[in-house]
């Protein structure tokens, strides 16, 4: 993970530090993060793809 390799505070890096501890709850919340920001960011770029792309339309 680059924040392991740069030293740069991150998500990635709490999350490893957490599952080095086996801390549970913080494993679970830094997964639950990183899901919500994946399917976020792949409807986005749905929506945009769909505005640039007449051809598809979403009824």
């Amino acid at each position: 993970m680059i924040e392991e390799i740069l030293a740069i505070p991150g998500i990635g890096r709490a999350l490893m530090i957490a599952i080095t501890t086996r801390d549970l709850p913080s494993i679970q919340a830094g997964a639950m993060i990183m899901a919500v920001t994946y399917a976020i960011t792949n409807t986005l770029a749905d929506v945009v793809y769909a505005l640039l792309d007449r051809r598809i339309r979403y009824d």
